[in-house]
């Protein structure tokens, strides 16, 4: 039997063209019930709404006890060219973050290093490459895992970022992958099945390889169980490595407060690693089959792997309960906080369930994705959580 496949689709692009993106994350107080007629106390200031939402969906929030938004930043927006900064763009970043606080509002901060500018994108070593050959282009994700330039390249983007808009945010969500989040890319066939690509063989990865000529899948693999289990080890600790150095370059660029690491889908469990190497990851054990080998989802080595003692755990799959109970058992091993939000296509009651789990096990916060969700009706709405809520 396979176990829950990957989270859904995530939240549409919050960032588009040069615009700024009005994106609110917001902290709600009130009571919130998991069914009709029953509430459950959710701590005032930990039901969080993420946007992007209209000027009186923001005033109808602020009504209700809304106190922190979330402002979106996107990398190929801030530098459209190599040594160009768009000073118009980030000054409208500025002074968005400046009228919230002046509302009285906290603001948190989404770098959009996961947004990269084409002409990072073109330089050689920037893109992900995969056993097949095939360039990733799902999304202008550069892969600053293995690519030296583009971790360059980002850390001048962060120092200039906080620079222009310093360092007074309540906090910095980081992830660096596709929707932000701590992974390897994932890509899908036709028929919507997860490929058993692994996104480590562009040149410089392959220098750092420990097993160079070892290919998950291929026809000798299966004989190879050993490379395999040294292959994937060190594919998990390259992400690990890649979740330090963003840690370490958002600290450089100025960062004192809080920073989230945003953990998305369900995750590997343990023997997931073991069981996958000894088929030479062929793609065909559950975890692999969901796509969460490959994106290197091993949330007990990431979370254990955390080098910045003020980094709480969030997780993007938060209407799946088991997932929140297994990010809190890591955070609370690793004597961490916790966050999580839904993916984006959950039921009320779904939704309810959720925040009734986060009050259960402690989460300093629960995002709901996305404010239309609590505004409008009809299939996969839920204007009921936010007519519970304490004005």
């Amino acid at each position: 039997m396979t176990r829950p496949g990957t989270s859904p689709s995530r939240r549409s692009a919050l960032v588009l063209g040069g615009l700024v993106s009005v994106t609110a994350a917001a902290v709600l107080g009130g009571d919130v019930g998991p069914t009709s007629g029953r509430s459950l106390r959710f701590p005032s200031g930990r039901v969080g709404v993420a946007g992007p939402y209209s000027e009186p969906q923001l005033e109808v929030m602020h009504r209700r006890g809304v106190r922190r938004l979330l402002l979106e930043a996107s990398w190929s927006s801030a530098q459209p060219a190599a040594g160009v900064w768009d000073e118009a763009y980030l000054e409208r970043l500025a002074t968005t973050a400046t009228a919230w606080r002046t509302a009285g509002f906290s603001v948190a901060l989404n770098t959009g290093t996961m947004d990269g500018p084409d002409w990072v994108l073109d330089l050689p070593g920037s893109r992900w490459v995969d056993q097949a050959g095939i360039l990733y282009d799902d999304h202008p994700v550069p892969n600053a895992v293995f690519g030296s330039r583009v971790r360059e390249l980002c850390e001048e983007y962060l120092s200039g970022l906080f620079r222009r808009l310093g360092d007074d945010f309540d906090l910095v969500r980081a992830g660096g992958s596709v929707w932000g989040e701590i992974a390897y890319p994932g890509q899908r066939t036709a028929s919507g099945r997860w490929r058993n690509a692994y996104w480590c063989f562009d040149p410089e990865a392959r220098r750092r390889c420990p097993v160079p000529d070892f290919t998950p899948g291929a026809p000798d693999a299966a004989a190879r169980t050993e490379d395999a289990a040294e292959f994937l080890d060190w594919y998990l600790d390259e992400l690990v490595g890649f979740q330090t150095w963003q840690l370490t370059a958002l600290r450089r660029a100025g960062v004192r407060g809080r920073i989230a690491m945003l953990y998305p889908s369900f995750g590997m469990r343990p023997g997931d690693a073991g069981a996958a190497a000894a088929t030479g990851l062929a793609g065909t054990t559950s975890p692999e089959v969901n796509g969460e080998v490959q994106r290197g989802l091993d949330f007990a080595r990431l979370v254990g792997g955390l080098s910045d003692a003020d980094t709480v755990v969030y997780g993007t799959w938060g209407e799946n309960v088991p997932v929140l109970e297994h990010l809190s058992d890591l955070a609370r091993r690793s004597r961490r906080g916790v966050m999580a939000e839904n993916a984006g296509g959950a039921s009320e009651r779904e939704v309810r369930a959720a925040l009734s789990a986060a009050g259960r096990l402690g989460l300093e916060a629960f995002y709901l994705v996305r404010a239309a969700d609590l505004f409008e009706r009809g299939n996969g709405r839920w204007p009921g959580v936010l007519d519970v809520l304490a004005r």
